[in-house]
């Protein structure tokens, strides 16, 4: 996978700014990712890089094949135009839903280990972490979206992607793909004189929906 994405970038697909944006948000979100399984000879710090390049490359993979109509936009782009939030997961309206881990687990795991992994998708029965969705969610939105593996979507142990896992155990927070605004520390001038300052990090989400994806 990781021989993939540097094939990615060598065939200058992305631009520096694109390149930029996505390294900025991979050192971001390595320090929120928590998984609670990971290969005995693989550090946890490895484990995260390896399992961020992986929700990179197969998103990416989504996003190239949204534009040509094969995923529905609403799941990928997760606002309309006037940046309102679609109803994709149940607790899109909850004081904590940016925290949650509701959909990396409810949306794009099923399309990266189901709708795109496996063949013969046709109900509800045939998707997992559906407990996550909203009730409006349209499970065609699912269905519809074609058997297009080829590998890069094959469901790893170091994954996570098992259904008993709790979510106390394991962080993959919706802010990584619909951004967040912070407070941090920031050192300005010369006297490197530390303030407190509102910081917008981008989404994952946000970053691709930036950019203009297209296929020959």
């Amino acid at each position: 996978m990781y021989d993939y994405w540097q094939t990615v970038f060598s065939l200058q697909v992305l631009n520096d700014q694109f390149y930029g944006d996505l390294q900025d948000w991979f050192y971001y979100a390595s320090q929120h990712i928590k998984l609670p399984f990971r290969p005995d000879y693989v550090p946890e710090k490895e484990n995260i890089k390896n399992f961020l390049v992986r929700l990179l490359a197969r998103t990416m993979f989504c996003w190239f094949i949204k534009e040509k109509g094969l995923i529905k936009p609403e799941i990928l782009e997760l606002r309309d135009w006037e940046g309102r939030v679609y109803p994709l997961v149940k607790d899109f309206e909850d004081e904590n839903f940016l925290e949650s881990n509701s959909y990396y687990r409810g949306v794009l795991q099923n399309i990266f280990f189901n709708s795109l992994n496996q063949k013969g998708k046709k109900a509800l029965k045939d998707f997992k972490w559906t407990k996550y969705l909203h009730s409006d969610f349209q499970i065609e939105w699912f269905t519809e979206i074609p058997y297009l593996n080829g590998g890069i979507f094959d469901d790893l142990d170091e994954d996570n992607a098992k259904e008993s896992i709790e979510d106390a155990v394991m962080r993959v927070p919706n802010f990584l793909f619909y951004g967040i605004e912070t407070e941090e520390n920031v050192a300005k001038g010369k006297a490197k004189k530390i303030e407190v300052n509102k910081v917008y990090h981008n989404g994952l989400n946000g970053i691709f929906k930036s950019y203009k994806f297209t296929l020959e």
